[in-house]
């Protein structure tokens, strides 16, 4: 599954962070979370209904 963002992550005081983005969440950082959920829902979908792929 491509990822087609910049990763952020969640620091103590709440803002999100990447060294090749900006700092705030409007600066297309894709959430590590929102991402495992998305891989989960990939795993999970039922058959009558595949995805080959998903880009992020």
């Amino acid at each position: 599954m491509p990822i087609e963002a910049a990763i952020g992550w969640t620091q103590e005081d709440g803002s999100r962070a990447h060294r090749l983005a900006g700092t705030t969440v409007d600066d297309n950082m894709a959430d590590p979370d929102r991402i495992a959920e998305t891989y989960l829902q990939l795993h999970c979908q039922h058959r009558s209904t595949w995805a080959f792929e998903v880009v992020l």
